[in-house]
């Protein structure tokens, strides 16, 4: 059974909006697109901030907005939570309150709130701070009690509206380790590729007010719908342990560094950094994989190749360089990347 179903439309100053998305229980959804795409009126028809003019919205088969049936479930009625980027949180409030809130607003006496509020608080790593203010909190403090308060309110739904964009490069990767945990429900709008592929299992892409795809990264790298989608999902992205300057992957292989690192990591770059050669080459590059291709897509004059090193990862080349190397699917191909090419981020 789908937990979310939306197929309908909004219009806003003139302007069309049309989604056909089914989100399934407990799938996490990336939701992509340029500035303006219509990717927070989304959110906001999910969460009944923005009745539908057409078309149908339901959760589990119950419809939650149904214009043509007069059926509207006001937002605080649904099983859906919205985070904003800025968090929200209350500032005459602390942090317990903050997050009993939604309880409170239940008619939760106060004692079992702030019990619950706390556990709340415990699972998101800052119950310490329980009395403390919103102005003492650092971005990454804030951003935590914020998903404390939402998961307070026992949503079968989360949405998430950029929720880590104001936050350093440490307290994004911690925000995202507890939401990519989270068993939930969650569709979360976002800007940033790398944070698309670790908080969603599939990317929902957004332009000029359309859904006009979704996908797996790797489905949508393969067969982007537009210029724009094949630019966003050019990031690669390589997770393994760092030590000292080397990242083993679960499939056997090493990439060198440019600098010296522990622990769990993700490994980013670019399909543009990545070269492919017929036979081992002999330059600068410090990474230097013998893979097999796994599949071609053309993009206009550009070819992308998707290829396995003990890692899966894309490339991007000329028509004219794919025929040259005789690039086929299962075929052999040799990919370099040189170490300051990595972006290496805390997994």
């Amino acid at each position: 059974m789908s937990t979310l179903d939306l197929n309908g439309t909004v219009t806003l100053a003139e302007r069309p909006f049309s989604y056909a998305l089914v989100v399934d229980h407990g799938e996490h959804i990336a939701v992509v697109g340029p500035n303006g795409a219509g990717k927070s009126t989304l959110l906001r028809v999910l969460a009944g901030l923005q009745p539908l003019g057409a078309g149908c919205l339901t959760l589990d088969n119950t419809a939650l907005d149904r214009p043509e049936a007069a059926v509207f479930v006001a937002p605080h009625e649904r099983p859906i939570a919205l985070q904003a980027q800025d968090g929200a949180l209350f500032p005459h409030l602390d942090v317990i309150d903050n997050v009993a809130f939604p309880l409170r607003a239940r008619s939760v006496k106060r004692r079992d709130a702030h019990a619950l509020a706390l556990g709340h608080l415990e699972r998101v790593g800052v119950a310490h701070l329980a009395t403390q203010r919103p102005s003492s909190l650092s971005g990454g403090e804030a951003a935590k009690v914020a998903l404390a308060r939402s998961l307070a309110a026992d949503p079968q739904v989360l949405l998430l509206d950029e929720p880590a964009a104001a936050l350093d490069v440490e307290a994004r990767a911690g925000f995202r380790r507890l939401v990519a945990e989270l068993d939930q429900t969650i569709v979360t709008v976002t800007h940033d590729p790398l944070e698309a592929q670790l908080l969603g299992s599939r990317f929902a892409v957004i332009h000029d007010g359309d859904l006009v795809q979704t996908g797996t990264a790797e489905e949508v790298a393969a067969a982007p719908a537009n210029p724009w989608v094949a630019g966003f999902a050019g990031v690669n992205i390589v997770t393994g342990t760092a030590h000292d300057t080397h990242v083993l992957t679960p499939g056997g292989a090493t990439l060198t560094l440019a600098e010296h690192i522990d622990g769990p990591v993700h490994v980013a770059f670019p399909a543009s950094a990545v070269v492919l050669a017929r036979s081992r080459p002999t330059g600068s590059a410090r990474n230097v994989y013998e893979a097999t291709v796994a599949a071609l897509a053309v993009e206009g004059d550009r070819v992308r190749v998707s290829f396995d090193a003990g890692f899966h990862a894309t490339a991007l080349v000329t028509a004219g360089a794919a025929a040259e190397l005789d690039l086929r699917p299962g075929g052999p191909v040799w990919a370099s990347i040189k170490a300051t090419e990595l972006t290496v981020l805390p997994a």
